[in-house]
């Protein structure tokens, strides 16, 4: 499902699914409905049935950025009516693009809202703040903040209980892109790994290439993440497969 994005002179209010069609090998666009404001940079999840699309710009600039939460009801396609966007209690805390939102099914199922960027007064404000909405209560809580900045990362579920931090920006070069150019580091190689039940966040190890605004997915038993940046304004063609062994410990 595509939400929203931007260009050079506008953002978006655009939704429509890309369906793959094996028996003729050949992608279907379906138009889904619109947004009912213009939205880029935002997370977005599925949690059973639904689509929720969470914070993001209307605009261009950062200072456009909000605190927003949509909802897509995918279970009422076939009622023209009923297949539309609504809009929820926004989320206690700041406004932000490019955060992290993954969907668990764990005891309660959740979405978890990861990091991100915002602006505040003159200065970009990079976000470690975790939180985690519940749609069957409507209710927010607070998690323990991921250990660094990872805006535009990818994560993804791991099991029942895990989330699944691969890489992201830190922020460290934000404001000298323009200077480095093609000397630009990259991003963040670190990922990290929250346990729902334990409300902690622990190291899981190196990337070999921090592939960022992209999204990672699960697929034949393994996370696999096409293209993305490896440094601004340059993206990759590489596909990354990752697997994943998860350890209990007491």
């Amino acid at each position: 499902v595509c939400i929203g994005g931007n260009d050079a002179s506008e953002t978006f209010r655009d939704v429509f699914l890309l369906k793959f069609d094996p028996s003729t090998r050949q992608v279907q666009r379906i138009e889904y409905p619109s947004l009912p404001v213009p939205c880029a940079f935002g997370g977005a999840a599925v949690l059973g049935d639904v689509v929720y699309l969470i914070a993001g710009q209307r605009g261009l600039a950062l200072e456009s950025a909000t605190n927003e939460v949509w909802a897509l009801d995918l279970s009422q396609r076939t009622k023209p009516s009923a297949f539309r966007w609504r809009q929820l209690d926004p989320m206690p805390a700041p406004t932000r693009a490019l955060p992290l939102v993954v969907g668990q099914h764990c005891a309660s199922p959740s979405l978890f809202v990861i990091s991100g960027r915002r602006q505040q007064a003159d200065a970009v404000e990079f976000l470690r703040d975790v939180w985690r909405f519940i749609p069957s209560t409507h209710s927010w809580v607070r998690c323990e903040d991921v250990p660094r900045c990872v805006m535009a990362g990818n994560g993804v579920a791991v099991g029942a209980d895990h989330v699944l931090v691969l890489g992201g920006d830190e922020g460290t070069h934000f404001h000298e892109v323009d200077r480095l150019r093609d000397k630009h580091p990259g991003f963040a190689q670190e990922s990290w790994v929250y346990h729902t039940r334990s409300n902690r966040w622990s190291p899981a190890g190196r990337v070999p290439v921090a592939q960022v605004t992209t999204n990672a997915v699960p697929w034949l038993g393994a996370i696999v993440i096409p293209s993305g940046e490896i440094r601004p304004r340059v993206r990759t063609p590489r596909i990354s497969r990752v697997e994943v062994e998860v350890i209990e410990r007491e």
